[in-house]
């Protein structure tokens, strides 16, 4: 009889620390799913900056072609008034608020990795 609750006990922490596991496996995915996501708004902000950035370019080098000195207000720069990260502003908050998420994100996981190692 003693050996039958030896074994049920086996199984029953078995069954309760695959449980755990499992738990922390779809926890871990659901926050990479989440990294995945700001990632995505990374590479978006970061290729509206460089639209924004050629299209500027494009604009000087063809005014220059035509002989003219395109002035910076036509540029879409506000002359001495704004810094490049101030033009990129949104942009520029929105990669920075991905990027402290995504670092939250993998403190998050790194902690459930922890704790399913000491169990």
């Amino acid at each position: 009889m003693e050996r039958f609750e030896t074994v049920k006990a086996t199984i029953v922490n078995t069954k309760r620390k695959v449980q755990e596991s499992a738990k922390d496996f779809a926890e871990i995915s659901r926050l990479k799913m989440q990294i995945s996501t700001c990632e995505e708004v990374i590479k978006k902000n970061q290729l509206e900056i460089g639209q924004m950035v050629f299209a500027q370019y494009e604009e000087r080098v063809e005014a220059e072609e035509n002989g003219e000195a395109p002035c910076p207000e036509e540029l879409g720069v506000e002359v001495g008034k704004q810094t490049e990260a101030e033009r990129f502003s949104k942009q520029c908050v929105a990669i920075a608020n991905a990027k402290k998420a995504i670092a939250d994100l993998n403190k998050q996981i790194r902690a459930i990795r922890k704790k399913s190692k000491g169990n």
